[in-house]
């Protein structure tokens, strides 16, 4: 895939898998809600429309941590900052 793909969601459960202690790997099991990006730029996520529920899982360096702030005029729609 060419191009930025990006993904915005909440972290379920972290996983680690232990190789016998010669390495081990993290996962992250993740939710992934509906984002739309508003007139301003903003980035808009619907966290009661769940979707791209086939990709559960990411490795922590393609994680970004970030906090969302609840629209004032919606229940359901955060802004990703």
């Amino acid at each position: 895939m060419v191009g930025d793909v990006s993904y915005n969601g909440v972290i379920e459960e972290i996983i680690e898998l232990d190789f016998w202690c010669q390495f081990s790997i993290m996962l992250f099991r993740s939710d992934w809600f509906h984002v739309n990006v508003d007139e301003y730029g903003l980035t808009q996520v619907n966290f009661r429309r769940v979707c791209y529920k086939d990709l559960n899982f990411i490795i922590p360096s393609q994680a970004h941590h970030i906090f969302y702030v609840q629209d004032s005029m919606e229940d359901d729609i955060y802004y990703a900052m």
